[in-house]
């Protein structure tokens, strides 16, 4: 229902308004949020110049897409609380609904990514594994990038190694938006 709705444009407060952009969004809570503190009820926000202001109702089309920008912006405070960084790279996503074209461009919009289906069975499960070992990742990055850095100083402080030794970067080719990616 929301890929026939979605491309629509919606009225609202008697002008017509995109649902193809961040203009209007929502926070939809039925129960007390614990992260982020917030009391359960709906949210919804249309922007105004520079700031958005607080609207009653959305018409359905663009209650639709509110919902889920709004679950979009949750994903995205969640990510940079994590220390994830947007606006370069590339966002992986997995279960069902990531074959969505229109969830993929609301996930692009708002994390101002390229974003990339994953073609692989149980996909959702592995979207969970990858979280895990980013955790991981970012634990070990962590508790071992001061002690590195400590080393390299030492050594070219030894003469061990100059100082203009730099590793090798790797170049990739760029893929396009919602190009598929197989990892097996």
């Amino acid at each position: 229902m929301f890929s026939v709705l979605e491309g629509a444009n919606a009225t609202i407060g008697g002008g017509v308004v995109s649902v193809t952009s961040l203009d209007v969004t929502g926070l939809y809570f039925d129960e007390d949020e614990i992260a982020p503190r917030v009391k359960r009820g709906d949210f919804r926000y249309q922007k105004d110049g520079n700031s958005y202001s607080i609207v009653e109702e959305f018409a359905p089309e663009t209650e639709a897409r509110a919902l889920l920008e709004g679950q979009s912006l949750l994903k995205l405070m969640y990510a940079k609380t994590m220390g994830c960084t947007t606006g370069r790279g590339r966002l992986f996503l997995t279960g069902g609904a990531s074959t969505n074209p229109d969830l993929q461009r609301i996930l692009s919009d708002v994390f101002a990514m390229d974003t990339y289906v994953l073609n692989v069975p149980d996909s959702a499960a592995l979207g969970g594994a990858m979280l895990a070992r980013y955790g991981n990742f970012i634990q070990f990055i962590t508790t071992t990038c001061e002690s590195t850095a400590e080393n390299w100083v030492s050594r070219v402080e030894a003469g061990e190694i100059s100082a203009e030794t730099r590793p090798k970067r790797r170049l990739t080719r760029p893929m396009a938006h919602s190009e598929r990616v197989s990892l097996f």
